[in-house]
């Protein structure tokens, strides 16, 4: 309430300005930032990413964790046969994977939100990106790799 004093003399608060504050102090972590891109909310990844870069968080930490889920996603759509690259992922199996790989109750709708959302086409491509950001972490430590990752955010949650 202090710093909502502070930052609004004018002692006129709404829920806007509430929310704000609270976001801005928000401490997130890479595990909301790979829900939020699950789930396909794009603000909500976007402003996650500004807080975990404002936080130093390493982006290979982003990359590796943002890796091991889409890695997931596949083995969850695994096809029993071929299947067009460009068609919605197969959830014919979905329950028995995500039994088989371990899935927490609570994470199972995003999985399901992103595959209903993915193609193997996108995810393809996206996991070309997340090499070449990867490379560029690891070779030219570059700035440059937050805006790619934002880029990335704006592909896996469209």
């Amino acid at each position: 309430m202090q710093l909502l004093d502070l930052l609004h003399p004018d002692h006129k608060l709404n829920y806007n300005r509430v929310i704000e504050v609270v976001e801005q102090s928000s401490i997130f972590t890479p595990f909301q930032w790979i829900d939020a891109l699950l789930a396909g909310k794009v603000n909500r990844a976007k402003r996650i990413l500004s807080g975990l870069q404002a936080e130093d968080i390493q982006p290979v930490i982003l990359l590796r964790t943002l890796q091991r889920e889409l890695l997931t996603i596949l083995e969850l759509t695994k096809p029993q046969q071929q299947v067009c690259i460009i068609n919605a992922l197969p959830i014919q199996q979905i329950k028995s994977e995500f039994d088989r790989l371990k899935i927490w109750q609570n994470r199972r709708p995003l999985f399901l939100t992103a595959v209903q959302r993915l193609t193997y086409q996108k995810l393809y491509e996206i996991i070309q990106e997340l090499a070449n950001i990867e490379r560029l972490a690891k070779q030219e430590f570059s700035n440059n790799v937050w805006e790619k990752l934002a880029d990335l955010s704006v592909k896996i949650c469209s």
